[in-house]
């Protein structure tokens, strides 16, 4: 993911989460091609006006969502390119990122992102583009209109986008090895503290539905260092869960307080936190302003800033978003 200033557009605000099968569109022009934006920009504008999609008249405005939201002014499509590919350089596909499309609005700005990995993506054919992740941050009949022009426009299946427990986990445990751990004041100050929501079923709890559990940013390293020595073997308690550090630490620890087993079926992390990166199991997600960039930057690189949390966590839902649709 590049450091380009379009990703200011992502930053403290909630998305929810779809995953997309391959876009089909003619070879030439590309579909990151200026004159083919320019005319997805105007398609889409006619449509959420109240003009015509797939035939039929689709009157966004007589509904009453669109009385808070006011008359659109302007819908943009923009390619997004990665800082260390030139779209002069490289005219074909590599370098492309993706498709930022903005909604603008009397009262508000909504904003969809495509993304493509540029890490683990799959090999694509002609006159096919892979963005299998699509992140808004819209009102619903908004949404529900760019999912209607998206999908025979591009010839697209799309499939709202839920976050399992597992996955959670696993996207809080890369976060936190992000953090570098080993740099204890920069982990502590990139981390924030996590917080897990952990929800019950009704057969093992019901009157219980939901547990916060917050864990000081003081007190995150040392559970994960706790982890790593059971996971070696050192004082490992009988976690088979197949956690990683953090978490096998965390279900020791609840368990030796409390006597609640989060390995039981019934129990499932509901939403997760940390960093500012938020994770909900009914594929919303928050992206929070990275830390400032003079505690980021790596010396050993001519002081470039990164912001590793902000790319693990994309990239880890662009892997999940690559997931076979069901």
């Amino acid at each position: 993911m590049s450091q380009g200033s379009w990703t200011d557009a992502l930053y403290n605000g909630t998305f929810t989460l779809h995953r997309l099968s391959p876009l089909h569109h003619p070879v030439a022009p590309p579909l990151f091609a200026q004159e083919t934006l320019l005319a997805h920009s105007r398609r889409l504008k006619e449509a959420l006006k109240g003009d015509i999609l797939r035939g039929v008249r689709v009157d966004l405005h007589n509904q009453a969502e669109s009385t808070a939201i006011g008359p659109l002014k302007r819908c943009h499509w923009r390619s997004l390119w990665s800082e260390t590919t030139s779209q002069v350089d490289f005219p074909g596909i590599p370098g492309f990122e993706g498709i930022h499309i903005e909604l603008e609005y009397r009262i508000n700005t909504y904003t969809a992102f495509l993304l493509r990995s540029l890490a683990t993506e799959r090999p694509a054919t002609l006159g096919e583009t892979r963005l299998p992740l699509l992140l808004t941050r819209m009102p619903t009949t908004v949404r529900d209109v760019l999912l209607d022009y998206l999908t025979p426009t591009f010839d697209v299946r799309i499939e709202a986008m839920r976050l399992s427990s597992q996955f959670m986990e696993n996207t809080l445990e890369r976060l936190l090895e992000a953090a570098r751990p080993h740099e204890a004041p920069n982990f502590e100050m990139q981390v924030k503290g996590v917080q897990l929501v952990l929800c019950f079923k009704a057969p093992i709890a019901p009157t219980l539905r939901n547990l916060t559990i917050d864990i000081r940013k003081e007190d995150v390293l040392a559970f994960l260092n706790r982890g790593k020595a059971m996971i070696w073997g050192q004082g490992n308690n009988g976690d088979r869960s197949g956690s990683g550090p953090f978490m096998c630490s965390i279900r020791g620890y609840i368990k030796d307080q409390t006597a609640l087993d989060m390995n039981h079926g019934l129990i499932t992390i509901s939403r997760l936190a940390c960093g500012g990166f938020v994770l909900a199991a009914d594929g919303k997600v928050k992206l929070g302003t990275p830390v400032s960039q003079t505690v980021l930057v790596d010396e050993t690189a001519n002081s470039t800033p990164t912001h590793p949390l902000r790319e693990t966590f994309v990239e880890q839902l662009l892997v999940k978003a690559q997931e076979r649709l069901h």
